[in-house]
């Protein structure tokens, strides 16, 4: 008997452990249940495309997602259920700070300090801005923390959990399953313990619209990445990719050895 886990793939960088751990976590935040109004367009009027995309980052800077909803394009729809009745609104980014229905619980804080933090060193400079008719290209500088070692490290601390003594098997996974909804809080702490360096600035174009006499901010995947904190390179950092890659060595060891014990508890029960 031959037990292969799956390996992290280094390879592929960041991406990869983002789309498992933040898709189960928090800065791509789904959650169930809202029954919160589709949000109206301020009164605030942004004459130009530079205003809107000022006003847009101000108001993430702050978490007013209610301002930052309608400066951007950041409601992307409502998901209905089988009888065609709606059962929740969907957002590009910080859903869950939306979706919070009339109770805001444990889990809701935790979120909101996760994206508090997220955003703590969230800086932005405006450089050019090119505008033809009701359509504009806002090209902009965004620095914010290096999301890429924040995600490195917490696949590294879930790793050093397994390959330290964690178990294998059903009792790992059910501890895994739990380990994962306090994900949000562990990525917080992982946060306080980077320097002021680590951070990474990106190069963005910002699509920018006329949408009722008011200038509206497009939420392009690219944007998402660099206000978020996703640089250009899609690979950890070197120390991190080779720390990884030990740990996972390890628990395949382990993994192996799970199996051979395995193996041998139930062969004198095999007649």
């Amino acid at each position: 008997m031959r037990v292969n886990i799956k390996k992290w793939k280094t390879g592929e960088g960041w991406k990869a452990g983002a789309a498992i751990l933040l898709g189960i976590s928090v800065l791509f935040l789904y959650a169930c249940a809202g029954q919160q109004a589709e949000v109206d367009r301020t009164e605030t009027e942004l004459s130009t495309p530079e205003e809107a995309v000022q006003a847009a980052m101000e108001a993430l800077k702050e978490l007013d997602m209610k301002a930052f909803n309608a400066y951007t394009d950041n409601y992307a729809g409502t998901r209905r259920n089988w009888l065609g009745f709606p059962v929740e609104k969907e957002y590009r980014v910080f859903n869950d700070l939306m979706n919070t229905g009339w109770k805001k619980g444990a889990r809701y804080e935790a979120n909101y300090k996760l994206a508090e933090k997220s955003l703590a060193r969230l800086t932005w400079e405006i450089r050019d801005v090119k505008q033809e008719a009701d359509r504009a290209e806002v090209d902009m500088e965004i620095t914010n923390i290096d999301m890429a070692k924040v995600i490195g490290k917490y696949e590294i601390y879930e790793l050093e959990y397994l390959a330290n003594g964690g178990e294998f098997g059903v009792g790992q996974f059910v501890k895994g399953m739990f380990r994962l909804t306090n994900a949000a809080e562990d990525l917080a702490a992982i946060m306080d313990t980077l320097g002021e360096e680590d951070v990474c600035t990106v190069s963005v174009t910002v699509q920018v619209y006329r949408e009722k006499e008011c200038w509206k901010v497009h939420l392009g995947q690219d944007f998402i990445d660099a206000f978020l904190g996703y640089g250009e390179s899609e690979k950890y950092p070197l120390e991190m990719q080779k720390r990884i890659e030990e740990l996972t060595e390890e628990i395949e060891e382990g993994a192996q050895e799970w199996a051979r014990q395995f193996e041998d508890s139930v062969q004198p029960g095999i007649s």
